[in-house]
């Protein structure tokens, strides 16, 4: 009887584990796809699904790109669409937008 519950509990536990470790990994890096409604250098605000506003941060090593080719932050404007990439703390990593031309 005891081996069983030894068993049961370990299976229990390598299953709390597998499900806490995919829990954190999907945090980790995530896209959100909408329309830049402002942008800075530090921060960009992205309207997504339905109306709703996206605001993140953005970091220092973060890659931009414009129609495909590498831009800087300054060269966004509201209005294009974006797709951003963001890792913890709903910091940007990765931003890429389309102009007005391209879409």
């Amino acid at each position: 009887m005891a081996r069983v519950f030894f068993g049961l509990a370990s299976i229990a536990v390598a299953l709390l584990l597998m499900t806490t470790t995919g829990a954190i990994a999907a945090d980790d890096a995530a896209t959100v796809d909408g329309t830049i409604h402002t942008v800075t250098e530090e921060q960009i605000t992205v309207t997504v699904a339905e109306g709703q506003m996206e605001t993140f941060t953005v970091s220092q090593e973060c890659d931009v790109t414009l129609d495909g080719e590498e831009a800087d932050i300054t060269d966004l404007k509201a209005g294009m669409k974006v797709m951003v990439t963001v890792g913890p703390a709903k910091t940007a990593t990765k931003i890429a937008a389309l102009s007005a031309d391209a879409e």
